[in-house]
């Protein structure tokens, strides 16, 4: 057998890696980094805007739950945000959100995500109502 042959049949076709991608190919911390950079510029708590400490600061980054020491009120990093109560992870969501950007189907992202075209049609919905909110407050 030519040597040509004998790679392609170990070389794995862009369908190949498109059927087995999927968040675990992600990392976890970059993700949820680059989540909560745009969610939060300056963390802070979402009750009275109290700026956080560095040992508040260093569990809010690991999305742990944080008590503020001014109001004492408990939040996580999406407390407060149009992604509290998100039951997906932050690979996941960036996951998703990159697929929405690039222009595939529900179908095709649910494939990737491992879940329902119907929760990615409904996040679609969310994000793309969120981007119209975001325009129209830069006016």
């Amino acid at each position: 057998m030519p040597r040509a042959e004998k790679l392609a049949k170990r070389t794995p076709t862009s369908r190949d890696v498109f059927n087995r991608f999927g968040a675990y190919l992600l990392d976890e911390d970059r993700c949820r980094d680059l989540v909560i950079a745009n969610l939060h510029p300056v963390p802070a708590c979402p009750g009275c805007a109290t700026k956080l400490t560095w040992t508040q600061d260093a569990a809010f980054r690991q999305n742990k739950r944080v008590r503020c020491n001014e109001c004492g009120g408990f939040f996580t990093v999406l407390s407060g945000s149009p992604l509290s109560g998100m039951h997906m992870d932050f690979r996941t969501f960036v996951l998703l959100c990159f697929c929405l950007e690039a222009g595939l189907t529900n179908t095709q992202i649910s494939m990737l995500i491992g879940d329902t075209a119907d929760t990615v049609r409904a996040w679609r919905r969310k994000l793309a109502l969120l981007e119209i909110i975001q325009t129209t407050e830069a006016s």
